[in-house]
């Protein structure tokens, strides 16, 4: 009888051709193969050709229940397995062992294993199947790839990887459990299918990751992810470096992206960065500019001052029960924290101004005074940046007068100069952070680009624990912009000069080449040293080049992924092993 696999390819080779199915039939009988031992056989043609769609499916529903349970058996057997192959790799180096003589009659009883020896898959499989009997073998092509994957499925099981459900279900069962099974099915009944069926079970593994690193070459964190969110719901929009964190990348822009010929690009691209940040700082202060200069801070305190100076005429403020609390607690503060000797006088004597309102006049202050004096102490405040204790101080007092003046605008029903108030005053708290940034060492502070690093700082000088705790109109864009947009060192460090320094090689060499002759290729060489650099630079920051760098539509899918550990569960889980195993 011819061997059945030559069978199985010649009836294929006449299905491709078009053969009637009589034809078929006939060859059959002509090589003396009956269709019950066809069917018999893993993957025989016929009875797909005889088979019904229900019969298939039915084919398929089966082959995937006994592939989970081989699934299930490969994963208890996986200690074993390594212990068998661990051992037949001493043996292929040192010779093989003596076999274990076996005696008459007790062939067909799995013989005890060694002390210390543990089970392997084939052996949890003869010990299931004297009690199931020989497990089902799929009779269709579906079936034969429902069985591999869902061999595969148990493994999704395994923490090998933070992703979800769903996509350990494909990355770990369904993509390398059909890959393998079409390398077995391409090398069938050949000495190369194990290793076939091993290799297209890793090469499934790794796919999915070797395809989103193509789609997303450069995935980011979710914590990095949600930080470039931040600023792009800003109008921030960072270069790829910056989306990616990649230190290498970065060098790259910033060298490479600036280099001779490359248009300044680099430069050009984080000016721009650092003008939307500048930007969307001064709109918490009211202000439309991309640049924080002495004209546009001036402007703001003018027009917020202006704001108070409005909604103060004709009105009055009730300097309250509240009012005096509020003035004490100040006072008793500052006193607490500086030694007499050391108090400024302007403390004291706003505070007599009160009393004396508080006595003369029944404790009501007119709009005029308290524009007045609003001014005054504001200008004191800014004067004694230095002095954070009297800042403080002549900052608590400037709130609890505009505490007062809220309350007795509500009690009047001004809600309109209520709102306008509460807003200036917002406006102008973010004023003077933004003023002690602009006042900053540096080139882009002189030319009024404020920088992440001079916010923080700003920031934590005002309230370190607001900083720390997330509070404030700035600290959601100021964090985001302090883990993303952080300059590197403007230094001749090491990782510039190797980001010039591969450019350079390559394209010298090409250059070189490119040009036949000793003086030839000495002058390909250093124009293509000279010029190629800044030519790569253009293409690096090209708006298409900078989209593809940036974008991460596969991180999400494939987050959590592990290449390494999915390669090392395929190759623990593939099928091979029981032909590896299988009896010498």
């Amino acid at each position: 009888m011819a061997e059945i696999d030559t069978i199985k390819s010649n009836i294929s080779k006449m299905i491709a051709q078009g053969a009637p199915e009589g034809d078929i039939d006939a060859y059959l009988s002509a090589v003396g193969v009956t269709a019950d031992q066809l069917r018999a056989a893993p993957a025989s043609i016929l009875p797909q050709i005889q088979m019904g769609a229900g019969d298939r499916a039915l084919d398929v529903a089966k082959s995937g229940g006994v592939g989970l349970g081989e699934g299930a058996i490969g994963v208890a057997g996986i200690p074993g397995d390594i212990q068998e192959l661990a051992k037949r790799g001493v043996e292929y180096l040192t010779g093989p062992t003596a076999p274990v003589q076996v005696p008459e009659g007790m062939q067909s009883i799995p013989p005890t294993r060694q002390v210390g020896q543990l089970p392997t898959s084939s052996d949890i499989t003869q010990t299931v199947q004297q009690f199931t009997g020989p497990f089902y073998q799929p009779q269709t092509t579906e079936g034969q790839y429902a069985r591999t994957i869902a061999q595969h499925a148990p493994g999704a099981a395994l923490p090998i990887s933070r992703a979800g459900p769903l996509a350990r279900v494909m990355t770990q069962a369904v993509i390398p459990g059909a890959a393998s099974e079409t390398a077995g099915q391409l090398t069938r009944g050949t000495e190369y299918e194990p290793l076939a069926r091993l290799g297209g079970s890793v090469a499934g593994g790794l796919a999915p990751t070797a395809v989103g690193r193509v789609l997303s070459p450069l995935p980011t964190s979710p914590q990095r992810q949600q930080a470039i969110a931040v600023l792009r719901k800003e109008g921030i929009e960072p270069t790829a470096g910056d989306v990616s964190g990649r230190k290498s990348l970065r060098y790259s822009e910033s060298t490479v992206g600036d280099a001779p010929f490359s248009g300044g690009k680099a430069s050009a691209q984080q000016e721009k960065v650092s003008e939307q940040f500048t930007s969307a700082i001064l709109k918490r202060v009211g202000e439309t500019a991309t640049r924080a200069t002495p004209d546009v801070i001036d402007g703001a305190f003018k027009r917020i001052g202006g704001v108070f100076e409005n909604v103060g005429i004709g009105t009055t403020v009730k300097l309250d029960p509240q009012f005096g609390r509020d003035i004490k607690g100040v006072i008793n503060e500052y006193n607490s924290l500086v030694a007499p000797s050391q108090q400024a006088p302007v403390v004291a004597n706003y505070l007599k101004n009160f009393n004396d309102i508080a006595k003369s006049q029944g404790g009501v202050m007119d709009g005029v005074v308290y524009n007045a004096w609003r001014s005054e102490l504001a200008a004191l405040q800014r004067s004694a940046s230095g002095d954070a204790r009297l800042s403080g101080a002549l900052s608590g007092m400037i709130n609890s007068l505009d505490d007062a003046f809220e309350r007795s605008q509500m009690v009047a029903g001004n809600k309109a100069a209520v709102d306008a108030i509460k807003e200036a005053r917002k406006q102008y708290r973010n004023l003077l952070v933004v003023e002690r940034a602009a006042t900053g060492a540096g080139e882009d502070a002189a030319s009024g680009l404020l920088s992440p690093r001079q916010m923080r700082q700003a920031l934590t000088g005002q309230s370190r624990r607001d900083y720390s705790r997330g509070r404030g109109e700035f600290s959601e864009l100021v964090h985001a912009a302090n883990e993303a947009l952080t300059p590197l060192p403007n230094s001749g460090t090491a990782q510039r000069a190797f980001a010039t320094s591969i450019p350079l090689s390559i394209l010298g060499g090409l250059g070189g080449g490119a040009v036949s002759g000793g003086t030839g290729a000495g002058i390909g060489a250093a124009a293509a040293a000279t010029m190629g650099p800044g030519l790569l630079g253009r293409v690096l920051m090209n708006p298409l080049m900078q989209g593809y760098l940036k974008n991460q539509v596969a991180t999400p899918a494939l987050g959590g992924l592990n290449p390494a550990g999915n390669m090392s569960l395929q190759a623990l889980m593939a099928t091979p092993r029981e032909l590896l195993l299988k009896p010498r």
